[in-house]
């Protein structure tokens, strides 16, 4: 009776055993697995990707509409002779920038320069008799002083003065007129611009005045006039809280 129920007791005791065993073996398998998350959870972090970083500013931004337009320039000018004559020279081209003071044609100055020679000779004659008639005057104030000559003398002689100085500023008139009409002959630009077409050839003859045909036709374009209509909305929205009409 005794040996039975010690078999009995064994059998558990063995049961038992197995178990502790396969626990032990769980645990190691368990335990080995932590250790290799752990490692992978220790390694270092892959370095930042670097970024560029700006600071939020406050700034006046401007807003842009398009419009359709023309365009037209702030001066323009005809270009019409101001003298008469024969054009010898077209010193420009279709479409060509020029600057104020270019010389553009020639209207033939052969003319116009002989009658600047003969004013310039009038006048220097004028100046030698204006010369002799000062000295006849000086010379008559100191006679008529001492009664050595009469008043009448004296009088003709201031005359013939007054009139030498008349004859002088008549003839410096004319040889500024004479060369202002020059160098109207040398047609110039009277503004920058650009020219348009030649309109006028060599060889065409002019005629000065009010009818004087058109050389050519210059425009600005330094500034220019941009005309472009516009909706009250837009209009209003563009002068912002400031504006003023």
């Amino acid at each position: 009776m005794q040996s039975r129920s010690k078999r009995k007791i064994l059998l558990p005791a063995a049961v038992m055993a197995l178990a502790v065993a396969a626990g032990g073996y769980g645990l190691h398998i368990t335990g080995s697995a932590a250790d290799e998350v752990a490692a992978q959870t220790e390694q270092p972090a892959p370095p930042a990707t670097p970024v560029t970083v700006s600071g939020v500013k406050s700034q006046s931004v401007r807003l842009w509409s398009n419009f359709s337009g023309r365009l037209s320039a702030v001066e323009e000018v005809q270009l019409r002779p101001q003298v008469s004559g024969a054009i010898v020279e077209i010193r420009f081209e279709d479409g060509q920038q020029v600057k104020k003071g270019d010389i553009l044609a020639v209207i033939d100055p052969r003319s116009y320069q002989a009658a600047v020679d003969e004013a310039r000779a009038e006048l220097a004659a004028a100046r030698q008799n204006l010369s002799l008639a000062a000295k006849e005057k000086e010379r008559a104030e100191k006679l008529v002083s001492n009664g050595t000559v009469s008043k009448r003398v004296y009088d003709e002689r201031l005359s013939a003065y007054q009139v030498a100085q008349s004859d002088v500023s008549r003839t410096k008139a004319k040889l500024e007129l004479a060369e202002i009409e020059l160098d109207h002959a040398y047609v110039k630009a009277p503004i920058d611009g650009r020219v348009s077409r030649v309109e006028l050839t060599v060889g065409n003859q002019v005629n000065a005045g009010a009818n004087a045909p058109v050389l050519t036709t210059i425009v600005s374009t330094d500034k220019i006039y941009a005309d472009f209509d516009l909706d009250e909305q837009t209009f209003f929205a563009s002068l912002g809280d400031s504006g003023k009409i």
